[in-house]
């Protein structure tokens, strides 16, 4: 888009990051890191010709590429990446929370070129193909269609959120959260004694309880516990993590 080998624009709620993986230089991974960083919009979607995954024998998986680009993908919260160069259609399982899709069989097809793998959620390989996708909100539907019409793959996949600030995030979204347009409450500190002593999944559980009836009362309540190794600060203390808020993930 004129003439750039990198760009992004918006659609809606959605920002479009299109990057170029023949040359994968200082320069782009800089203004890639920035342009990531400084997306505010819910959707962030990336789009490039060789594939970070694919079961295709022709090509296959870009590692090189996957090593170089994404640990940026994941620390920004990128949610979708469609990529072609194998003349194929297949979608990935979700690779540390991004959704990959091949889509190169639209205009030449590579028949019986998958090999599936263990990553392989879906595929096509038996006749050309295309997609159609559309997003409403924090949901993105997707479909692949053959030559024919028929289609061969179809399902949605909801919006991922990284949550970096965990006071800033719950003061601007506690009113989303319960449904209202009131401010909420929000009550900050430690899980309820029976919840740290419980096993990890029964105390998972007790506070998914907790929080889905705060926010049915218009209150959300906050709570800290070990849920991963990485440590990180937040109001002046040591955590682990947050404990997580449905559709939220911590940063």
């Amino acid at each position: 888009m004129g003439g750039e080998r990198y760009y992004t624009y918006v659609r809606g709620n959605t920002r479009f990051f299109v990057l170029d993986s023949n040359y994968f230089d200082p320069a782009q991974r800089s203004w890639i890191e920035g342009a990531l960083k400084a997306a505010t919009e819910d959707w962030k979607i990336c789009y490039f010709h060789h594939p970070l995954y694919s079961d295709g024998r022709r090509h296959g998986s870009e590692v090189e590429l996957r090593v170089q680009r994404e640990p940026l993908l994941v620390k920004y919260g990128v949610q979708v990446v469609f990529s072609g160069h194998d003349h194929i259609y297949e979608r990935i399982k979700p690779q540390q929370g991004i959704q990959y899709f091949v889509s190169g069989a639209a205009g030449q097809l590579r028949k019986g070129d998958v090999s599936p793998s263990a990553m392989t959620a879906a595929y096509f390989d038996q006749d050309r193909s295309f997609m159609l996708v559309e997003i409403a909100e924090q949901n993105l539907f997707f479909e692949a269609i053959s030559r024919t019409g028929k289609t061969v793959d179809s399902g949605v996949t909801a919006m991922r959120f990284v949550v970096r600030d965990l006071r800033t995030f719950l003061d601007r979204s506690a009113p989303e959260l319960c449904q209202t347009s009131q401010c909420c409450p929000i009550t900050y500190g430690d899980p309820p004694a029976e919840a740290s002593r419980s096993p990890p999944s029964q105390a998972a559980g007790r506070h998914q309880s907790t929080s889905a009836a705060a926010a049915q009362g218009c209150g959300v309540t906050a709570y800290t516990r070990q849920v991963s190794a990485s440590t990180r600060h937040h109001s002046g203390r040591r955590l682990r993590s947050v404990a997580p808020i449905p559709g939220y993930l911590p940063a």
